[in-house]
This record gives C-alpha cells, sequence and structure tokens, in this order.
C-alpha cells in the first residue's frame, strides 16, 4: 500500500516538473524582500498572464 502511495506521488511531481518554465525577470522595491515580491508576481504574470475581474 504504501509504495502505491510513493508511486502516485513521484508521477504527479514528475508531471509538473515538465510543465515548467524558466522565465527572466527582474523586480523593483524599497527593500530586498519587495524586490523579490515583485520579481516573482512579474515572472508569474510573464508565464501565465494577467486577468483581471472587476464588478461594481
Amino acid at each position: 500500500m504504501r509504495w502505491k502511495v510513493v508511486t502516485a506521488m513521484l508521477l504527479l511531481a514528475l508531471n509538473n516538473i515538465t510543465y515548467a518554465q524558466i522565465a527572466d525577470v527582474s523586480g523593483v522595491g524599497e527593500d530586498r524582500d519587495s524586490a523579490l515580491r515583485d520579481a516573482k508576481r512579474n515572472a508569474v504574470e510573464q508565464v501565465v498572464g494577467t486577468y483581471i475581474n472587476s464588478e461594481t
């Protein structure tokens, strides 16, 4: 039973690795943490895109 769970987890992990992409981005901020947060947001926007949903 245990090896079935481990095998399933490995297959799921390998599936996610095959869809990995490399994004070359930069971030701007007042300190290192805010610049890193901005760079991560920019990387996600570059790979996935930006979706805006607004209701009034």
